[in-house]
């Protein structure tokens, strides 16, 4: 009976903190699941030549280039050295006319077309 009375006196006003904490948890989750979601660093990936290669065109030279870079991204991710394998992505979208950007704020960011 007692509890009653107590739980009768907060009337609506017990509601408003657990809204306010439901409200809180959901943002959190939409605003940083995904900075979250590219915590650490990325890893390259030939797919990514691959997507872009279908679109370019190239002199025979910058193929065989871009080719040879393909298969040192594929070499360096199998031995561990993630930084030499970013390098040659970075050198082959480079030579496809993109750069790799940085999300503001956080993220993962991507590539972008070089103008």
């Amino acid at each position: 009976m007692g509890a009653d009375r107590h739980h009768a006196h907060l009337g609506s006003r017990g509601k408003i903190p657990c809204m306010f904490a439901y409200v809180v948890l959901v943002l959190s989750i939409v605003f940083a699941g995904p900075a979250m979601a590219c915590i650490g660093d990325r890893q390259a990936s030939p797919q990514t030549i691959d997507r872009h290669l279908v679109q370019a065109r190239l002199a025979d030279e910058d193929l065989l280039k871009i080719q040879k870079l393909r298969q040192a991204i594929v070499d360096r991710n199998a031995h561990g050295d993630w930084k030499g394998a970013l390098a040659a992505e970075a050198e082959a979208m480079a030579l496809l006319g993109y750069k790799f950007e940085r999300a503001r704020g956080g993220g993962c960011g991507g590539w972008v077309r070089i103008e």
